[in-house]
């Protein structure tokens, strides 16, 4: 059967056209966090590291609040037209960077050449507000990313599969394309105006994406049915009820996951690889390439290799899923592959800096691939492990509590660090930016000494203590000293997260009993719901 043969023909159309739009989305979107980190970390005069620690943090404080705002906004219009509007929206607040590097400049020498480019004359601190700004529409297009393919093919589970796969192939795809050539237009055209790559691809997105038609919708129309009519509620009532939800889900998920053993290890098994995989990615890699190697659009060679790995970890994982049927083997790999960024603090660069440069990407598709096997298991693990109570309390849901109270430990726990790791790392620098100026004005590798001290700390402690507590929360789940567990919890635990969830003891008795009628057929906590999460 072809990959197409199941939709429909409007179905194919919607599908061809998100795909499209998306790959767009994410090619453009590469560029963004190497712009916005390099001209802090080139411009900034005081303590630049701490303050993108900061900033990026507050950011991603941002895009949690952008994805609280789908809830109203999809209330009121069309999916797809929140959607394309968000993301043009996106790009316009980025376009502010490029015009203003030229109105100010920017340019006047130095195309082409990164160490001499002339810089707009525009205050770097604009990025403090405009990055956790666009933070806002990119919580909105991502949280819209994961819900619109069911609008798009309805709730058939074979062509959610279909359609989840495909867009992933493509995404990751055009995230590594992006990643991988935005190290070039941005060696050439510099930060600032190598932003304008967004407002132009995220306007083609839009454009692209309002030709979406939603199913319902399609069906409304053949039946000669009336639109739909949207709600017209007040929009700050609504907000104010999901904003008090939201805090209420954390709060559950606060109790579910820190009293209970089956989900317990999920705090450091969940939580300390995403702050670690964003902290890699958008801290250490700008660290790296702007003051060791001098050069930060190296930066975008390094993610596209982490980008590529995330790809093939993910696939792995689907491959596998039925010889692995426990995600206890892929973090413990993700523990393992984390000790890889030692070599930042102590390996010598080869003479051929871009050789060196592209080895090192090479190197970072093993750390990623062993953090999105990890990532991706352990989500599906989640999922089915609540699955069975996800409909015993009408007020909340197990498992969107537990998830916004691991996001939320994940902002707090990221801001933390970033905070101190920023701050250690200007300390080593400091020196060299008072007497030579700008990190890219330095030779290459003047500052390697110096961002090595750095990176042993930074780099080498934090990454290999956070591995061994990873490694030491593998063991906390029940049956999970074996290499390969087939099964990580028993019957009891069901019925203990019903406890915590203040329900009837006695439904939780009868919760139990089902559990161990059922027998071994819970073996594995369904295959199935793994490998649909990973295509998800």
């Amino acid at each position: 059967m072809g990959l197409y043969d199941v939709f429909s023909g409007p179905e194919k159309k919607n599908l061809t056209i998100y795909i499209v739009g998306i790959m767009c989305y994410k090619f453009a979107l590469e560029t963004m966090t190497g712009c916005m980190s390099n001209i802090v970390l080139t411009r900034y005069k005081y303590n630049p590291a701490d303050a993108w620690g900061v900033i990026v943090s507050v950011n991603y404080a941002c895009q949690s609040i952008g994805s609280l705002l789908v809830a109203p906004l999809i209330k009121r219009w069309s999916t797809p037209r929140v959607l394309s509007v968000s993301i043009l929206l996106f790009g316009l607040l980025v376009l502010i960077v490029p015009i203003l590097e030229g109105v100010t400049g920017g340019g006047r020498t130095g195309l082409g050449d990164e160490k001499n480019y002339a810089e707009g004359t525009w205050p770097p601190m604009i990025i403090a507000f405009l990055f956790p700004a666009v933070g806002i529409f990119h919580g909105i297009v991502e949280l819209i990313r994961r819900v619109i393919p069911r609008d798009i093919v309805g709730g058939d589970p074979v062509k959610l599969k279909k359609m989840d796969s495909t867009v992933h192939i493509c995404y990751e795809v055009a995230g590594t394309a992006g990643a991988l050539l935005s190290r070039y237009w941005i060696s050439y055209f510099n930060y600032g105006y190598s932003l304008a790559l967004i407002p132009i691809f995220f306007t083609g997105a839009s454009l692209i994406w309002s030709q979406i038609k939603l199913a319902s919708e399609q069906a409304d129309a053949e039946a000669g049915r009336p639109k739909l009519r949207r709600h017209s509620g007040s929009i700050f009532g609504e907000m104010a009820a999901i904003f008090k939800a939201f805090f209420w889900s954390v709060w559950v998920g606060l109790k579910l996951v820190c009293f209970n053993r089956s989900l317990a290890w999920l705090i450091p098994a969940y939580t300390l690889p995403l702050v670690l995989h964003r902290y890699l990615e958008n801290v250490l890699f700008a660290h790296y390439a702007n003051f060791a190697l001098s050069k930060g659009s190296y930066q975008q060679l390094l993610v596209s290799g982490s980008n590529f790995g995330e790809l093939c970890g993910a696939f792995f994982v689907l491959m596998f899923s039925n010889a692995v049927p426990t995600p206890i083997p892929w973090l413990r790999l993700d523990a393992i592959t984390l000790m890889i960024v030692w070599i930042f603090p102590y390996a010598t660069p080869f003479a051929n800096i871009e050789g060196w440069v592209w080895f090192l990407a090479a190197i970072m598709i093993f750390i990623s691939f062993g953090w999105a096997s990890g990532d991706v298991s352990l989500v599906a693990y989640v999922q089915s492990r609540l699955a069975k109570v996800e409909d015993i309390d009408p007020t909340v849901s197990p498992l969107g509590a537990v998830m916004a109270f691991l996001y939320v430990l994940y902002i707090i726990v990221f801001a933390i660090v970033n905070k101190v790791v920023g701050n250690i790392m200007d300390s080593y620098v400091k020196d060299l930016v008072k007497t030579l100026g700008s990190a890219k004005k330095w030779k290459p590798l003047v500052g390697l000494k110096a961002t090595q001290d750095a990176m042993f700390w930074t780099g080498g402690v934090v990454m290999s203590v956070c591995a061994v507590i990873v490694l030491v929360a593998t063991f906390i789940p029940r049956g999970s000293f074996a290499l390969n567990p087939q099964v990580i919890d028993d019957h009891d635990d069901e019925a203990d997260i019903m406890a915590s969830m203040g329900t009837d003891p006695a439904a939780a008795a009868r919760a139990r009993a089902e559990a161990e009628k059922e027998g071994k057929d819970g073996e594995g906590y369904a295959r199935k719901d793994m490998i649909e999460a990973i295509v998800a």
